[in-house]
């Protein structure tokens, strides 16, 4: 993707809610990041009246996750090979009483159980956006992403 903001957006409305967890996957490959900045680039949307959301960004220096409405960015991993397929698995807990997420790449778990900001309750809608997303023109359109076998599941 070239254009800034959210891309390729994907949205459903989840069968069960309030959710107890959420689990995203996809196959992934980044042929290109710009080394001066990160971007996301798989953003799952859960609540429009908190705007808790939770991205997955990669750069030329690491891998991590962003969530929202606070922007806090928590790294996970060394940044991804260019060029190289990767399983991607980002999975949600939303109960007993805090949300978590945990990141896993090629199935090994690079973040365990990370606490979330206290707006993911669960509930509402959702949407996923697939592509780089926000920051710099520059940092966008230096990102370049391909996916495959794209899942979302809730339970």
């Amino acid at each position: 993707g070239t254009g800034s903001g959210r891309t390729n957006r994907i949205q459903y409305e989840p069968a069960l809610s309030p959710k107890t967890s959420t689990h995203f996957e996809c196959d992934l490959r980044i042929d290109a990041t710009d080394s001066t900045g990160v971007s996301n680039i798989v953003w799952l949307f859960f609540d429009p009246t908190t705007n808790a959301s939770l991205g997955f960004y990669v750069s030329g220096q690491e891998t991590g996750i962003q969530t929202t409405p606070s922007y806090a960015q928590k790294r996970a991993a060394p940044p991804l090979q260019v060029g190289k397929w990767t399983h991607v698995d980002l999975d949600l807990a939303f109960e007993p009483s805090a949300a978590t997420v945990t990141v896993a790449l090629d199935g090994v778990v690079v973040l365990d159980a990370f606490a979330l900001e206290k707006s993911f309750s669960g509930g509402g809608g959702g949407e996923v956006s697939l592509g780089p997303a926000y920051y710099t023109s520059a940092t966008v359109t230096a990102t370049e992403a391909h996916f495959d076998n794209v899942m979302v599941e809730h339970h």
